[in-house]
């Protein structure tokens, strides 16, 4: 009975740990959220998109369309959020896993750190043949005409649609 007492013991301070360590992470990282949200909100006011990587290039950046699958998913929309970004349920799972692996089971940090280094290079694969399979003209993969660089090149008195012939 002393070795179960002791071991309760120290999987309850391990708990205690581990929950300090979540409280202590989001003391250290809520301005970063609350800045990161706001951002986004001002950015969809004003630009109508949040990717700003499309609001400065007009080209959309790999990961869009991942919001918009999001917002799907959680409308159980499945269907539609995997095809707005078919690797959305992947990064899902690389968040979950990273939660998991930081604060509960600590040995799979390489695993996780593979997982995200695979799932990057996947992304750009996907992108590269999103690109070629659906821009301009199919959401997400449109062509923003009003971004910042090629309003910058019409003040400058360049031609700019050169950009999507």
């Amino acid at each position: 009975h002393l070795q179960s007492w002791i071991y309760r013991k120290m999987i309850c301070e391990r708990n205690k740990f581990m929950w300090e360590q979540i409280k202590r992470d989001m003391k250290n990282h809520w301005f970063s959220f609350v800045l990161l949200f706001g951002a986004m909100a001002i950015s969809q006011y004003f630009f109508h998109s949040v990717c700003m990587f499309q609001i400065l290039f007009g080209i959309p950046c790999a990961a869009c369309g991942m919001s918009r699958a999001f917002l799907l998913l959680l409308q159980g929309r499945w269907i539609e959020a995997i095809r707005m970004h078919p690797l959305l349920p992947f990064v899902i799972i690389g968040i979950i896993f990273y939660i998991f692996s930081k604060y509960f089971v600590k040995k799979y940090r390489n695993l996780v750190e593979t997982y995200g280094i695979i799932l990057l290079i996947v992304s750009i694969i996907l992108y590269v043949y999103r690109m070629k399979l659906y821009f301009p003209n199919t959401a997400p993969m449109v062509y923003r005409e009003d971004n910042g660089f090629a309003i910058i090149l019409y003040l400058l008195g360049g031609e700019w649609k050169w950009i999507i012939t």
